[in-house]
């Protein structure tokens, strides 16, 4: 007899028969779990919440998956499934009274997303992230409406951490920053449907580490970029600068850059000139016709990875006179 026809079967019998009918159902049901979890082909080790656990994953026709597991594991709506090399999020749960397993329904995560908690400690949560206007978890995908928007939602796990996100909260997923418009704790217990939309880019938004709002000294801290030239220019002469990128073994990484200059100390943009040598190098001119007290004048050399634009090095140059 199958395991489900066993199972149906004492359930009636402990309908009729009372409490104590059923605890010895569920006993023996679950003792009959443990045998299919021991032998059946569909039997797999997964990890939940980051906890090794041994369940059964029934495969259905689209492609989200029904998983069973024991009574005594912790599991519920918006547990995490890592299973099948990916994140999958537990949008639906299911304990009987007659019952010797849990089951959960998941769906597979398609994207995540990165921020930082209250100790500066880089999180990463997996999301189901999509159009608003086509989806609704749990359904399949041929049968959702599509219908243009430019909303976009976000289904994350409601934990000490996610909770911690509020409106206008920004966040990253690919090359896109997004930023939060509302949010629903109530809805689906245990995951908070966020919904959001497309943000402009900002200097603080860092795509290295996956960072919106991320502080912009650390993001200058974490370039491997190296600026060769003076650090003083006397009146009429002109001095050489070059920026060369490094990966974390000091090898030299083939990389272009754009020059660019903030001036300081009310320096007059006639007191110097920039020239672009090729993509590494220019030059700084301390130009000789200027007026003034050359010895208070100084600039500040940028120079901007092209391939990552918070990705930078300065230099500042005093500019001297002859006397």
């Amino acid at each position: 007899m199958a395991f489900v026809d066993v199972l149906n079967k004492h359930t009636v019998l402990a309908n009729i028969n009372g409490v104590s009918e059923k605890d010895e159902l569920t006993s023996y049901v679950e003792y009959e779990f443990e045998e299919l979890l021991e032998f059946s082909p569909n039997s797999e080790d997964v990890l939940i919440d980051g906890i090794e656990t041994k369940c059964i994953v029934q495969l259905g026709k689209d492609e989200n998956k029904d998983i069973l597991i024991r009574n005594s594991d912790s599991f519920n709506v918006g547990a995490i499934v890592e299973w099948n090399s990916a994140s999958w999020l537990t949008y639906y749960y299911e304990k009987k009274a007659i019952k010797g397993y849990q089951k959960g329904r998941i769906e597979r995560c398609n994207a995540s997303i990165k921020f930082k908690n209250e100790f500066n400690t880089i999180l990463e949560q997996p999301i189901i992230y999509g159009d608003l206007s086509k989806y609704s978890m749990g359904v399949n995908e041929e049968k959702r409406m599509t219908v243009p928007d430019s909303s976009k939602f976000v289904y994350v796990q409601n934990n000490n951490d996610t909770l911690k996100f509020y409106r206008d909260f920004r966040f990253i997923i690919g090359r896109r920053v997004f930023k939060v418009t509302d949010i629903d704790e109530v809805e689906i217990g245990g995951i908070l449907k966020i919904k959001c939309i497309e943000d402009e880019k900002s200097i603080f938004d860092d795509f290295v580490t996956g960072i919106a709002n991320n502080d912009l000294e650390e993001i200058v801290a974490i370039s491997n970029l190296e600026m060769v030239g003076d650090d003083e220019i006397n009146k009429g002469y002109s001095a050489s600068y070059n920026v060369t990128k490094f990966d974390d073994n000091d090898i030299t990484i083939p990389s272009s850059f754009t020059f660019t200059v903030e001036v300081l100390n009310s320096t007059p943009v006639g007191a110097y000139t920039l020239a672009i040598v090729d993509d590494n190098n220019c030059t700084i001119t301390c130009n000789e016709f200027m007026d003034g007290n050359y010895n208070l004048y100084s600039i500040k050399l940028i120079a901007t990875d092209d391939s990552d634009v918070l990705n930078i090095i300065e230099k500042v140059i005093e500019f001297k006179g002859l006397y």
